[in-house]
Formats: structure tokens, C-alpha cells, sequence
């Protein structure tokens, strides 16, 4: 899981590499030139690489439980981006949050009700959701390699820099995540998912402070800071979080506590 982690990381950091100037050079446009025949590129390998499977039954899909879960998803989405401009307390952003509640109830009377079978399967079985409660099962936000609106300041102020330079700061939080996953992968190995889900916790957590301090004193090096930070957090316990999850489930039922688990 380290290698396939650092695999997942490091892809970005050529992608920061070569973007910069190459929107610098040619304008934002270019970029989706290049990633048509990357893509082209990867299907092929994807078809000539991936192992044949016995074709299985088709499963119909659980529609209730998706709509009852992506509306309690969408409603505190939309309390978050409308309360960071108006106020997470005020009207507008409190409207859709109340849908959160009511959906997440109707959501787990669904799961609860409908048998676990092809005829009618469950989006995610209740009984995976206790087992995975006995796994260090909290994975640490994601960024994404973007900077944070606790930030913003500091941010308006990377945001001038030119391309290339903005490429090459952002480059630090995927290159951190990358070099450290297989580190990340071996402690696992050694103490366990739990432990280092903490240390990964604690290393995101100091990310997101120094963060505030970067916003408050409008210091570029504590952007970059933030960002090793943020990237040590995932490359230490990604490993770990895709391991639990996969200890969790049963292997049919990898594909969804996997999905379920993406941001």
C-alpha cells in the first residue's frame, strides 16, 4: 500500500513539474492536449494489463440509499461554502444543513431494511459500518495539494506568482506524501494502523495551525510548511487508512468501503 500510495502521489508532483510552465508557455488550454492522449495512452494499458474475471451477475443499484445519502452529503456541503461567506449560523447556509439529519436517519432505515442480496442490494451494509467502528477508520482531510481558505491571505499572494513558481511551491505537499508513503507503508507494518493514523492526525492538525498563523502574517514559508506537513500526514497514514479499510469489509464488499471512503 506504501508503493502504491507513493505510485498515487508522485504522478502529481511530474504533473506540478510540467504544468507550471507549460501553461506559462502556452495557456491553460494546452494542459487538456496533453492529458487527451496521456489518457489514450492509459486505457490501452489499462485493456492489455488488466486480468480477465469471470463476468458475474448484474447487481441492480441501491437508488434509495444513494439519494438519501448524496442529499445528506450535498446539504452539509452546502452549509459549508455558503457559511464561509455569510456565516455558518446565519439563514441561507442553515437551510440545506437541516436536510443532513432527516436524510442520515432515512438513510440508515433504508440499509437496515433492505435484504444484502442481488435481488435488492444494500449501497452499504449497517454491519459493516460496526465493524469498521473496531478499525482506525478517521482518515486524516485532504487537501489536495491546494491551499486552504484558512490561508487566504498568503494565498492571494502565491496566486500572483507566475505559473511556474505557483507549480513548484504546490509541488511540495505531493512530494512530501510521495517520499514518505513507503515509509508510511513499512511503520504500518511494524505498529500497526492505529499508531500511525494518530501520528498522520497530529501531523494534519499541525498543518491546519500553521496554516492560520500563515493567513494571519501573510508568511509564504509557512504556506510551504503547511503544505510538507499536510503531505508527511498522508503519506504516513494513508497506508494504514486504505489497510484498515480493506481489513474491515469483506472482500466482496472492497469496491464500495473504498468508494465510500474517497472524498
Amino acid at each position: 500500500m506504501g508503493w502504491f500510495q507513493m505510485a498515487m502521489t508522485g504522478a502529481p508532483v511530474l504533473g506540478l513539474v510540467v504544468g507550471g510552465p507549460l501553461i506559462e508557455a502556452f495557456g491553460w488550454r494546452s494542459v487538456f492536449g496533453v492529458l487527451f492522449p496521456m489518457s489514450l495512452v492509459g486505457l490501452t494499458l489499462a485493456i492489455r494489463t488488466s486480468p480477465t474475471t469471470a463476468t458475474a451477475a448484474p447487481v441492480p443499484i441501491d437508488v434509495k440509499g444513494a439519494l438519501t445519502l448524496a442529499t445528506a452529503t450535498l446539504g452539509f456541503l452546502l452549509w459549508l461554502q455558503f457559511g464561509g461567506s455569510d456565516g455558518l449560523l446565519t439563514p441561507l447556509p442553515l437551510a440545506p444543513l437541516r436536510s443532513v439529519p432527516v436524510s442520515l436517519v432515512a438513510f440508515v432505515t433504508i440499509e437496515r431494511r433492505v435484504e444484502f442480496h442481488t435481488a435488492a442490494p444494500r449501497l452499504l451494509p449497517p454491519a459493516q459500518l460496526h465493524r469498521s467502528a473496531d478499525q482506525p477508520s478517521a482518515q486524516p482531510v485532504r487537501v489536495h495539494g491546494q491551499l486552504p481558505d484558512l490561508a487566504d491571505h498568503a494565498r492571494r499572494g502565491v496566486r500572483r506568482l507566475h505559473g511556474r513558481r505557483r507549480g513548484l511551491i504546490l509541488l511540495f505537499r505531493p512530494a512530501a506524501s510521495s517520499l514518505t508513503s513507503p515509509v508510511g507503508g513499512k511503520l504500518t507494518g511494524r505498529a500497526g494502523e492505529r499508531p500511525m493514523l494518530i501520528v498522520g492526525t497530529a501531523a494534519m492538525v499541525a498543518s491546519m495551525l500553521t496554516w492560520v498563523f500563515a493567513a494571519l502574517w501573510v508568511d509564504l514559508w509557512l504556506v510551504i510548511l503547511g503544505l510538507v506537513l499536510s503531505g508527511l500526514a498522508m503519506g504516513l497514514s494513508s497506508p494504514s487508512y486504505q489497510t484498515a479499510v480493506a481489513n474491515a469489509v469483506e472482500p466482496s464488499d472492497l469496491g464500495i468501503a473504498n468508494g465510500m471512503g474517497r472524498p
